[in-house]
């Protein structure tokens, strides 16, 4: 019974103090209402999506809630010609995200991607039959693939411009990376909530 109060208390503690955190982060909104995007969020799951209709391509961005560096936790560190420390990111630092964009009639041209530091990455691009549902089996089932990385650099340049021009734009990684945050937050005080309702 003892134990039980004490942990009760705790989670009580611990969530008034994530409560305490909030704050509201005015470029979200800023940054919605200038792209046009709607923001979809699955309320019991990391899952989140951006969607966007530009004529003639639907844009879907799946994109996931991440965990922030917790207490004591350290980036990587990487040592320079120069004998300098620069902190590298790690991959909890990162967001990935799928780029979905469909157009009546053809398949759907998928972009994986990672943002670090609010600029996004290409990694795969790849046209799939149907939408994506299941990101963590793209790079593993038989649909063919293109290393974003091994195309001409002219042909990358042109392809971030297209997908700039249909309203990708450079805010897009900075949202995404607040937004995961933000989430994973939002998730871990639903966590708190129902664990002190299972123990009452």
């Amino acid at each position: 019974m003892f134990t039980r109060l004490v942990l009760l208390n705790t989670l009580k503690k611990e969530l008034n103090y994530e409560i305490s955190l909030d704050n509201p982060i005015p470029f979200l909104e800023w940054w919605l209402k200038r792209s046009s995007f709607a923001l979809q969020v699955n309320q019991n799951s990391p899952k989140m999506s951006l969607l966007k209709f530009t004529p003639p391509y639907k844009i879907d961005i799946e994109f996931f809630s991440r965990r922030p560096i917790g207490k004591g936790e350290k980036k990587d560190e990487l040592e320079m010609d120069d004998g300098e420390i620069e902190e590298k990111p790690k991959i909890m630092d990162s967001s990935e995200l799928f780029i979905n964009i469909h157009k009546d009639g053809m398949p759907h041209f998928t972009a994986e991607c990672i943002s670090i530091n609010s600029q996004i990455t290409i990694h795969h691009l790849a046209f799939l039959q149907s939408r994506l549902r299941d990101p963590s089996k793209f790079l593993y089932d038989d649909t063919p693939k293109v290393d974003f990385n091994f195309l001409s650099l002219p042909l990358q340049n042109d392809i971030k411009n297209w997908l700039l021009r249909i309203g990708i734009d450079e805010d897009i990684g900075k949202f995404i990376e607040i937004m995961a945050l933000v989430r994973e937050r939002d998730l871990y005080k639903s966590w708190i909530h129902k664990y002190m309702k299972f123990i009452e």
